[in-house]
């Protein structure tokens, strides 16, 4: 049996190797992170995605040019749908009231909670005073 015997450390290899394998990991880390990321935003998409279509049919959905949003973090209520009428911004999303499950409809300051059983409806009532809203401010301006 041999013993070698090395003079001396390399600090700088020992560093660098060690570094190397830290940003290594830390990429290989980084890169699952956002695939599953990337993977949980599809799914939570396509479950709110789901759940509208229960709500409202795809020729309304058209209509309104709903499109949904990337959510911002992984959770079911984060997902949320945004459309425009008469050049306003309005939000769908869904959330939890007392245990049931509804639909939040949001634009300029106002918050509309509703069933989803009645969510088109509501949507339809909204636009119609953001329509005849601004029709009255026409007429009272002249």
């Amino acid at each position: 049996m041999e013993i070698i015997a090395y003079s001396s450390f390399n600090l700088d290899l020992a560093i660098d190797y060690t570094w190397n394998n830290w940003k290594q990991k830390q990429e290989s880390i980084r890169k699952s992170q956002l695939a599953a990321q990337e993977e949980s935003s599809k799914w939570l998409i396509s479950q709110f995605q789901t759940e509208l279509d229960d709500c409202l049919d795809r020729q309304f959905q058209s209509a309104l040019a709903i499109g949904v949003l990337t959510p911002t973090e992984i959770s079911i209520f984060s997902v949320v749908a945004h459309f425009q009428y008469k050049d306003i911004n309005l939000y769908l999303r869904r959330c939890c009231v007392f245990d049931s499950l509804q639909w939040e409809l949001k634009y300029l300051s106002k918050t509309i909670i509703c069933l989803p059983e009645y969510l088109k409806t509501q949507i339809l009532i909204e636009l119609g005073k953001l329509k005849n809203e601004s029709g009255l401010a026409t007429v009272t301006e002249s």
